[in-house]
């Protein structure tokens, strides 16, 4: 066969072109650029950053949480449905100062576990293949927790602080919905 006889399909990849743009959904006077990141001032109640550009269906999503005041809680809402102001509708990770780190689903807790914060935050990696997610946390990512039943196709994601100060470091969202496939022949 010559180059000429063969098809390509590049409608899988098409997606993955689409950088995510981040936006403030409420408060975005308390939001500020940080070295490496950025932070919530002083504040109560919820503020969020939205990727409201493009929903993500497989896909790895990394960052360091800090919360910084006493009651603040730190986190990542993924699978949205769509980017309202509040929090909670799907899937939620959420990190407390004091040291709780929670997954829930629909305002239900599918876990929650007790970590340690060192003064940087807490590393926190999201990853979702087809049906299958795992949140892995820790220093160096050591800690892993699966769940083998997520059957939303897609959604957005937001970052948030909600009930006080708090960052968002090393942040990065990673679509990994590009299917390749060898032909040979």
């Amino acid at each position: 066969k010559s180059v000429r006889d063969v098809t390509t399909d590049f409608r899988a990849s098409r997606d993955n072109r689409v950088l995510p743009c981040v936006s403030v959904l409420r408060n975005a006077d308390e939001w500020y650029y940080t070295t490496g990141g950025i932070a919530r001032v002083q504040a109560s109640g919820l503020s969020q950053l939205a990727v409201a550009n493009r929903k993500f269906s497989n896909f790895k999503i990394t960052a360091t949480l800090k919360p910084i005041s006493l009651n603040s809680e730190v986190g990542i809402t993924f699978l949205r449905v769509s980017c309202a102001n509040e929090k909670g509708r799907q899937y939620v990770l959420s990190l407390t100062k004091s040291g709780v780190l929670t997954l829930s689903y629909k305002n239900s807790t599918i876990w929650t576990k007790r970590v340690s914060i060192t003064d940087n935050g807490l590393p926190v990696q999201i990853e979702r293949i087809n049906e299958k997610l795992w949140v892995y946390y820790g220093e160096k990512l050591e800690n892993v927790e699966m769940i083998s039943d997520v059957t939303l196709a897609s959604g957005y994601v937001t970052y948030f602080v909600n009930n006080g100060a708090g960052a968002i470091f090393n942040d990065n969202i990673n679509s990994i919905d590009t299917d390749w496939s060898d032909i040979n022949g």
